[in-house]
């Protein structure tokens, strides 16, 4: 089903990924645990415009989650989890399965940049996080 939005196609997208048992917000990490956001990324948008007007596009997005944070066994449980997403999202870019997204807007590949890592902690919870971009096309 396609969606009026990019990001909300993205966090539908994540949602069907099987080790997430949380529902995703937008925007908007709280400070409970666990818990799990989609936030955009400043970028420039275009990737290669062409002379029909059409263009190649990206959307930069990380997928944070605040969690328990502090002892060895917390923190491995965390990385295997960010580890499993990431892992994840790159199956389903080389099978194809992409977020459907609206309008005539057609997905073309999901990349994992950066490895799920601690952005922010304090002695109890840290925010992890992973970025990711999406290309597609828009005519």
């Amino acid at each position: 089903m396609a969606r009026d939005t990019i990001i909300t196609a993205i966090r539908e997208f994540l949602e069907t990924c099987p080790v997430i048992q949380e529902r995703i917000k937008l925007e908007n990490l709280g400070e409970d645990t666990p818990e799990y956001c989609v936030e955009t990324v400043p970028c420039n948008p275009v990737v290669k415009e062409y002379v029909d007007g059409s263009a190649k596009k990206q959307y930069l997005f990380v997928f944070a989650g605040r969690e328990v944070f502090g002892d060895d066994i917390d923190n491995l449980t965390n990385s295997e989890f960010y580890e499993s997403v990431a892992e994840w999202i790159e199956e389903q870019d080389c099978i194809g399965n992409l977020p459907q997204l609206g309008g005539k807007l057609e997905a073309q590949s999901l990349t994992v940049l950066t490895n799920g890592y601690v952005f922010a902690n304090d002695e109890t919870k840290a925010r992890y996080q992973i970025q990711c971009r999406l290309t597609y096309y828009k005519p």
